[in-house]
């Protein structure tokens, strides 16, 4: 006798017609405070990060930001017609980061929710 299959538990439902929407869209200017703050934040030791000296005679000429500096962006509120149901547990899902190029201070940023 087969015991019969638990249903997957269903966790996180949403209003799918939300997907591909874009949200908002901010501009950001990256300063070099911004840049030396967030390293120290996240404990960053890689001079080109942090050592504005070292940088300076380092490939970029300058400071540029951790790959994951663009990520502070993100804004933690969601949409109201996404409808989120979830069983409580936070996350932080659904992030792409993809550096193209290095982030700069004077580099102007346009973040876009979707």
């Amino acid at each position: 006798m087969n015991a019969a299959q638990p249903e997957p538990l269903d966790t996180l439902r949403f209003n799918r017609d939300a997907l591909g929407r874009d949200y908002f869209k901010e501009t950001h200017t990256v300063t070099r405070e911004m840049v030396l703050g967030f390293s120290r934040a996240i404990g960053e030791t890689n001079p080109l990060f942090v050592d504005e000296e070292a940088a300076a005679s380092g490939p970029y000429g300058d400071i540029i930001a951790p790959p994951s500096f663009v990520a502070s962006f993100v804004r933690l509120d969601e949409p109201a017609d996404l409808n989120l149901q979830f069983d409580g547990t936070i996350y932080m899902a659904g992030q792409w980061v993809e550096p193209l190029l290095p982030v700069r201070p004077g580099d102007t940023l346009t973040c876009t929710a979707r």
